[in-house]
């Protein structure tokens, strides 16, 4: 999430709202056979992390890992 609590899609330093946006950033990438690992928030919308997950093989990674992350308290 940003911090205006919207979900986003981020790599690096880099934000983006759109699963085009990420593909497109994705595939700026060389190092496509060290795979692509997708980190998720627990309540973020199932369709996003899908999204992430075609995106970075749209983007030609060799292997996309999926990395729920624990809900923060």
């Amino acid at each position: 999430r940003n911090s205006a609590g919207t979900y986003i899609y981020k790599v690096g330093g880099r934000e983006m709202t759109s699963a085009a946006e990420l593909t497109d950033v994705l595939r700026q990438f060389d190092n496509k056979l060290d795979g692509a690992f997708i980190r998720v928030e627990d309540d973020a919308p199932f369709q996003m992390a899908a999204d992430a997950i075609q995106a970075s093989k749209n983007a030609r990674f060799s292997m996309v890992f999926y990395v729920p992350l624990e809900r923060r308290r």
